[in-house]
């Protein structure tokens, strides 16, 4: 879990789990959940723990044909909402092949 703390009084908390990671291309494939919503929240906290996303030069990643950042489910005022091609996500990010 990271939190971080803005000069402005602004507090961001996120929660990330490590799913896969590939040695050869040194990739990781992350889960993280957001304990608030803030603009760029997920890319400064990783990028502060020197883990950029993939693609997101703007925060220290590696250069690549778009940003490797997606969301597959949410929950805004106790309503859940999930991506209908879930299952495909484990196919898209397969570090391995």
């Amino acid at each position: 879990a990271y939190s971080i703390s803005h000069d402005e009084g602004i507090t961001a908390s996120l929660e990330a789990t490590r799913l896969a990671h590939n040695k050869e291309e040194d990739l990781t494939l992350v889960k993280v959940s957001l304990k608030e919503g803030h603009r760029h929240q997920i890319r400064v906290q990783l990028a502060a723990e020197g883990c950029p996303i993939l693609g997101d030069e703007l925060y220290g990643g590696k250069k690549s044909e778009r940003l490797f950042l997606h969301c597959y489910s949410y929950q805004v005022k106790g309503k859940r909402f999930e991506d209908p091609s879930l299952p495909l996500f484990s196919l898209f990010f397969d570090l391995n092949s």
